[in-house]
């Protein structure tokens, strides 16, 4: 009867094995931070140098972009500024598609009527479920130990309405906005590293000002996954 208990261990022990082994995939966390804030003065620092510094000495920013970025916010006017943060893990060398979806926020009981009243038709895109964030990313390793991530970064921007000069009592036409990046960028794990230097022109109240743009890309190496490879 012992010869057989050891014998039934022995078998489970080795079937366990594999299914260890396949669970132990490398892989990696992806966190793509798009920042916005409105200049109100062109004495402000562009915000892609304000994360720079900030970067350097943050010990928040060692655990993440989560923790980095609620800090920065608590004491920022949220009116002026707008974080939107996509965290991703996902295995080393295989490519990854991400979209994420909101409710569409208008005064109308029905959002297609603000293009009915326009008498154009619907934009693409502009559903209930209206997309937010587009992401494609792909993380490899390199012969010197570093990581080269690849991804396309896309935020759609709040839709805005644009007059028509020759005819002013004419509906306004809406007008959609998009802002993307597509690059690539070589870091140690757990580095993040700031792209920034973008700027649009952002209405408020009649005024125009500037709105600063900066992407923040921090790339670690995560917890292998969690459930094997069929």
């Amino acid at each position: 009867m012992d010869r057989i208990r050891c014998l039934v261990l022995v078998t489970l022990f080795s079937a366990i094995l594999p299914a260890i082994a396949a669970a132990q995939s490398p892989r990696v966390m992806v966190e793509l931070a798009f920042v916005t804030r409105v200049r109100l003065s062109t004495e402000q620092p562009p915000l892609s140098e304000e994360f720079e510094k900030q970067l350097e000495d943050s010990k928040l920013a060692q655990e993440g972009l989560v923790p980095f970025l609620d800090q920065w916010l608590r004491d920022k006017d949220r009116d002026l500024h707008e974080v939107d943060l996509m965290q991703l893990k996902i295995p080393l060398g295989e490519e990854v598609e991400f979209t994420t979806r909101h409710s569409l926020a208008a005064e109308f009981a029905d959002p297609k009527g603000m293009f009915e009243g326009a008498n154009i038709p619907m934009m693409p895109g502009m559903g209930l479920l209206d997309e937010t964030l587009n992401a494609t990313v792909r993380t490899d390793n390199t012969p010197d130990e570093q990581l080269l991530t690849r991804f396309r970064f896309e935020k759609h921007m709040p839709t805005t309405t644009l007059e028509n000069v020759n005819d002013p009592g004419a509906p306004p036409v809406p007008v959609l906005h998009r802002q993307a990046v597509s690059t690539r960028i070589k870091s140690e794990s757990g580095k993040t590293t700031v792209l920034g230097g973008m700027l649009k022109i952002k209405n408020i109240e009649g005024k125009e000002f500037k709105q600063d743009l900066a992407v923040l890309v921090r790339v670690g190496l995560a917890d292998p996954a969690p459930f094997p490879a069929n």
